[in-house]
């Protein structure tokens, strides 16, 4: 990392040898997440993106840091998907905010980002919506991340979620099958349990109630396309 961001930290009182030694240091640095911020929207250098989006996948860093690392996750040259961006879908885990949860979801259910959406996924676990249940759902028939998908819908408890991750029991990753034991040990038997945020009791959408699994949607859709009968975001 250059001097000048080093330099620009030391006026800011973060006296540092470098920025992995701020994050290191245990200090809330949030006077300096529009340094690191600025100096993510100058770098070309893919280790420099890396070192820099590391240090803003602290909770201070939102919401400032949430619209450059949504853009840096779409933009990111890694063709891997398992360096940079990855990177930056755990940036946005941390982060999550549900005043992006449009883009956060777009990110989330297009495939051709693979690996790197493993974090975000898992990041739907932190909204309040009561769409991000059954968007979870419907990343269920995704190889990539409906492992991730299983942690996230057993934290939010989604009972409509239970057939399909009960097919999931003899996934060939040893991890996961822990991952659906654990979560069908603690989701209730049976369909017609209100997902999260669904106090009001709605009837469920056709695909997600009683346990019935969404039809696989290809490629990358457009918007209106996610969108089931009620308006709502899925996959």
């Amino acid at each position: 990392m250059t001097s000048p961001i080093l330099s620009r930290l030391a006026d800011l009182g973060y006296v540092v040898g470098s920025v992995d030694e701020l994050r290191e240091s245990g200090l809330r640095y949030a006077s300096a997440v529009p340094v690191l911020i600025a100096a993510l929207n100058s770098s070309v250098d893919r280790r420099d993106q890396e070192v820099l989006v590391r240090a803003l996948s602290v909770p201070w860093a939102a919401p400032e840091a949430l619209g450059p690392l949504i853009s840096l996750f779409r933009e990111a040259d890694d063709a891997s998907g398992l360096g940079l961006r990855w990177a930056v879908g755990n940036a946005l885990e941390v982060l999550w905010d549900d005043s992006r949860f449009d883009d956060l979801v777009d990110l989330c259910c297009d495939r051709s980002f693979g690996r790197a959406r493993e974090m975000l996924v898992l990041g739907l676990a932190r909204s309040k919506r009561p769409e991000a249940g059954e968007v979870l759902i419907g990343l269920l028939d995704d190889g990539d991340v409906n492992g991730h998908a299983v942690l996230a819908l057993s934290r939010l408890n989604v009972a409509e979620a239970r057939q399909g991750i009960e097919s999931m029991k003899h996934d060939d990753r040893a991890w996961v099958r822990k991952a659906v034991a654990s979560a069908l040990a603690k989701l209730p038997a049976g369909g017609g349990t209100k997902a999260p945020g669904n106090e009001a009791g709605v009837p469920p959408v056709p695909g997600f109630g009683g346990g019935r699994q969404p039809d696989p949607l290809l490629g990358r859709p457009d918007r209106n396309q996610l969108r089931d009968a009620r308006g709502r975001l899925r996959c």
